[in-house]
């Protein structure tokens, strides 16, 4: 798949290329209207744009799949990245909290897993606005698919508390995690 410099330097030598195009075409423009009766040029320069115009619109097609192929892969790492987070939701807030202690004390006290140390937790946030009615969910990335794996297959324990587990780490099409 295409890189971002790759597609830099394709663009740059597209900007060269139609550049020079263009100043030819001008040239011969100035000239061919300058000079009286000169029909064959003309027809040359008529044949010449159409060849360029359909360059241009090889080189727009060109563009369009790269940037399609870069617009795939940020999909991929956007993917892949939420791959290892789960959203913990019902976890009431407290001034000054630590979420990583927060979010390991439920797993350990609610989901009976004990012998997880914070190394696990890549990064935990709330998200969302803050509000009265309900605390603020709870974004966790795991280092590790195996440990995020663990807590979503102990989820069932959570039944009885107010401490709810998902997956989807996405509200309205933004990316929460």
């Amino acid at each position: 798949m295409a890189r971002v410099e790759d597609i830099l330097e394709v663009h740059k030598n597209i900007a060269e290329s139609l550049g020079n195009r263009m100043a030819e075409f001008e040239k011969q423009l100035k000239f061919t209207s300058s000079t009286e009766g000169n029909r064959n040029s003309l027809d040359k320069l008529a044949s010449e744009f159409k060849e360029f115009k359909a360059s241009v619109w090889n080189i727009l097609d060109l563009l369009r799949t790269l940037v399609t192929n870069l617009s795939s892969q940020i999909d991929d790492i956007d993917n892949t990245s939420r791959r290892n987070a789960l959203l913990f939701g019902g976890i009431q807030e407290a001034e000054g909290e630590n979420l990583v202690s927060t979010v390991l004390g439920t797993i350990q006290v609610l989901m009976g897993i004990p012998d997880l140390q914070p190394g696990v937790i890549q990064y935990c946030h709330r998200i969302g606005s803050k509000s009265e009615r309900a605390p603020q969910p709870i974004v966790v990335r795991f280092n590790d698919l195996k440990v995020k794996s663990l807590i979503w297959s102990n989820k069932k324990k959570l039944k009885s508390s107010p401490v709810v587990l998902s997956e989807k780490t996405q509200k309205q099409g933004k990316d929460l995690a």
